[in-house]
Formats: structure tokens, C-alpha cells, sequence
């Protein structure tokens, strides 16, 4: 028996970050205002201009969230999570695998799972986050808002049943925050930045110091690579944004190859995955194949990219990761033939780079007189894991009085996200991609927000 699509699309949980109204985040009652922005004063500054009894006048607007401001309310969907993790050979933590492996590899396990995901931003931003300069730099305001970001296994175990309850393979709490540009101390363009924090023992602190970009139609999303890379042992080139990385030299294993069953790979018989389309061998050269996918037959207006990573570009500085000491041991895992005299690391998480394609989609949605003010409906799905939007009917909605399909127009996040682990001497890519829309959190977004969206949309 085959795997239906229906089964790969489980629930998801939606895991709150609400923030309360009247949670004010500001500068300490110590020194309540920041003095007031005007055109003389650096940009990301502010001026010593006061009025006639000496008092600041007010806080500067922050600066413009760009395209963080579309990341709000609660965005559902599916995606694709590849791993190579550490393999224990401890007896008290051994792998069975259906099949006795016969690959020469005893070192990792290619972990491949099909995800469902639930991304949740706040609703209530965090406007004024000051941050102090020193000497001639002016005090600088961040801006931004809380999120999580849950993803479950949509994967059946080797038996072929499907939990009831899917267990959550990823969690992070996090801030998504916009920098303003500086041109003193540091001198910095203006960035995005994501803080997170993982429940493996990671921290990251991920800054995209690029200008979104806005194109017409689809995105376009080059592939990406799940292949291990050797570390030189004199130094490890760091993973730049927007660039391949051809300073180290490819390492494939045998469980990359979809068609063998007898490696160490989970699952790993791939047969039923293939017939239906869901893991196929272009899918695990290159996870972004699924963002693609998920794109076909859709009316896609624009798309706004970004890239955010953990490293920052020459002349920039600050991001990075932090691992707990289980994860980075004495040798941050650069060294190969890991041992216990060694005191190696396990699993060094130490490279993360995101894309990220915000695109505006139109879609018919149908009306009938059935419907009423309170209800939520949904476009036509492509199929059972298509990322689906949801709309809330309001007050300002007209109900017809027969069948009627309307126009809308939403807001689509896809990313795609490349994990560098390093460890035994190699670096392994863990790399994580979704497609999201927005369903109905808080009342909305609503169906009539979502049709004035959409009668601004032309190609």
C-alpha cells in the first residue's frame, strides 16, 4: 500500500508569542525620551535640539520594518527538513535500522523528514528599543516583534501508522528586529537581524545587512546543496551569503542516493516517497525543488527576498551562534576522528544563513449566501499539502445573494535555510525549507482586507 498526500499533511500546533496590549517596551524612566531626529543629525542619530525649557522634544519615528512588516499573525504550511547527525555507536543509545546497512560510513545518519509548520508573530511590536551610543555616536531605536516558529514530523514510522499527536522536530522562540543604518560608530547600513533560541542548545543571532529586494512575478530561487564539506585543518573559509562555497571540497555519501535501502539513512527505503512525488533523488540533491513546487499554477503578483546569516559580510560586524558544551566540545568539531580522549564536539552548530521570498499572490475565493460574519473561508487547495491561506469574514464583507467568486490578494512566506553542523572534521549541511500562509489568528487577516489587497494587484 502507498503513502497518500493527505497523510504527509498533519496538524500543526499554533504555539502563541501574543504580547499584551499595553506592553510598552521604552527607554528606563531614568532618561524617558530619546532626543528628537531631524535632517542634520547622522542617520540612525538624533539632535540636541530642545525646546525653550531645555526639554527634548519627543521620540523619533523608529526606523521603517521594510518587509518584516508583512510577518504578522499566524502563517501555516508545509516543507522538507534534511539532517546529517551525529550516529551513536553507544549501546545504550544504539539506531536500528530495518535494513542492515552496508554503506562504509559509520559516522552520520541522513535524517529526511517531511514537515508541517506554524509560524506566529506578534501582533503588537516592540517600538522602542534603545540602544546607546558611545562618545560622538548618537543613541539609536531598534524596532521589531516577537515569533515562534514550530514545525512537526509528517513522516510514518517504519510499521507505516502515523502518530496522533506528531511529534515537534523544531521549536524556537524568537525576535525578529530592524536596525537602523549608522554612520559614525560603527558605521553600518541599516539591517535585518533574527534572534533565536533552540531547544538542542543553540543560540543564533542572524543579520541581513542587504536591502530587500522586490521583483515582478515569481520568485526565483536557485538550488541549494545538502552535500558534506571537508574542513581544512589550517582553517575553516567562512559560509558567505549569495555565494556558493567552493573553498572546501564536496564529501557525498551513499545515503544521498534515493535507490539504495541499506544505508544509514532514515527512511531508508524511499520507494513509497518516490511514487508519490513527496521525496524524490532532485529533492534531496536540492530541498528547494519543493519551494518551486509549491509556486506551480500560482498567480504570483511579486516577491520581496532577503537573506539573513550568522556571519557578517566584510566590513560589517557581530551575529554568530552559540552552542552549549556538548555540541562544541574542545575542538569545535573542525578535528576529524572525534574521540573521547579528544574531548571532541558532538555537533557544532556553526553557520546559519535564511532566504526568504515574501510574495504577493491573487487567488478567487467563493462567496455563497450560506456564509455569515464570524465565519472563516479558504481558496481552492492544489492539493493536501499546499500552504492554503484562510480568511475571516467580517462586517465589511457583502454576502451575496447567490454563488460569487471574489478576488484576494495575500501574503505568501517561503524560505529556505542552510545550517552548517560541524563535526568529525566535516562540515554537514542541515538544510529546512517551508511555503506559509496566513490563517486566521486574532480575527484575521480578513476577507475584506484581503480584497482590497487584491484589487491592487496587476502584473
Amino acid at each position: 500500500m502507498g503513502i497518500s498526500l493527505e497523510d504527509l499533511a498533519p496538524a500543526v500546533p499554533v504555539v502563541s508569542i501574543r504580547v499584551p496590549e499595553g506592553f510598552i517596551y521604552g527607554p528606563t524612566v531614568l532618561q524617558p525620551t530619546l532626543q528628537e531626529y531631524d535632517e542634520t543629525s547622522k542617520n540612525g542619530g538624533y539632535s540636541d535640539v530642545t525646546d525653550e525649557n531645555g526639554n527634548g522634544l519627543g521620540i523619533p519615528p523608529p526606523p521603517p520594518l521594510d518587509v518584516l512588516d508583512r510577518f504578522k499573525g499566524t502563517f501555516k504550511g508545509f516543507g522538507f527538513n534534511t539532517i546529517f547527525r551525529p550516529l551513536s555507536r553507544n549501546p545504550k543509545t544504539i539506531t536500528k535500522f530495518p535494513n542492515p546497512p552496508t554503506d562504509k560510513s559509520t559516522s552520520n545518519l541522513l535524517q529526511l523528514n517531511l514537515t508541517g509548520e506554524t509560524q506566529v508573530f506578534s501582533e503588537i511590536l516592540l517600538k522602542d528599543v534603545p540602544n546607546r551610543g558611545l562618545f560622538d555616536q548618537a543613541d539609536i531605536d531598534l524596532i521589531g516583534r516577537p515569533y515562534t516558529q514550530s514545525i512537526v514530523d509528517a513522516m510514518p514510522d517504519e510499521k507505516g501508522n502515523f502518530p496522533e499527536n506528531p511529534p515537534v522536530i523544531h521549536f524556537e522562540p524568537g525576535l525578529w528586529m530592524r536596525v537602523p543604518q549608522v554612520e559614525d560608530m560603527p558605521e553600518l547600513a541599516a539591517s535585518f537581524c533574527r534572534m533565536g533560541s533552540i531547544p538542542h542548545g543553540t543560540t543564533i543571532n542572524a543579520q541581513g545587512f542587504e536591502p530587500a529586494r522586490t521583483s515582478k512575478g515569481a520568485p526565483k530561487i536557485d538550488p541549494t546543496s545538502i552535500t558534506p564539506l571537508e574542513i581544512s585543518q589550517l582553517g575553516i573559509p567562512p559560509i558567505k551569503p549569495h555565494k556558493t562555497v567552493t573553498e572546501l571540497k564536496e564529501k557525498r555519501f551513499d545515503n544521498q542516493d534515493a535507490d539504495k535501502d541499506t544505508t544509514r539513512r532514515l527512511p531508508q527505503d524511499l520507494r513509497k516517497f518516490i511514487a508519490n512525488g513527496s521525496i524524490t533523488q532532485q529533492i534531496i540533491d536540492d530541498p528547494n525543488t519543493i519551494l518551486r513546487q509549491a509556486n506551480e499554477g500560482k498567480d504570483i503578483v511579486e516577491n520581496t527576498m532577503f537573506i539573513v546569516s550568522t556571519n557578517a559580510p566584510p566590513g560589517a560586524f557581530g551575529g554568530g551562534t552559540s552552542n552549549i558544551g556538548f555540541n562544541i566540545g574542545s575542538d569545535e568539531g573542525k578535528k576529524a576522528e572525534a574521540s573521547r580522549e579528544k574531548k571532541s564536539g558532538n555537533a557544532n552548530a556553526v553557520d546559519v544563513t535564511a532566504q526568504y521570498w515574501v510574495s504577493k499572490i491573487r487567488i478567487e475565493v467563493e462567496l455563497d449566501p450560506s456564509m455569515s460574519v464570524g465565519q472563516t473561508v479558504s481558496p481552492a487547495s492544489q492539493g493536501p499539502r499546499d500552504a492554503v491561506p484562510e480568511f475571516f469574514i467580517d462586517e465589511h464583507v457583502e454576502i451575496p445573494s447567490s454563488k460569487k467568486v471574489v478576488i484576494v490578494a495575500y501574503d505568501q512566506i517561503q524560505y529556505s535555510q542552510m545550517v552548517m553542523l560541524d563535526f568529525n572534521g566535516l562540515k554537514w549541511p542541515h538544510v529546512t525549507v517551508a511555503t506559509l500562509a496566513p490563517i486566521v489568528s486574532l480575527e484575521k487577516p480578513t476577507l475584506s482586507s484581503a480584497i482590497e489587497y487584491g484589487k491592487g494587484s496587476s502584473n
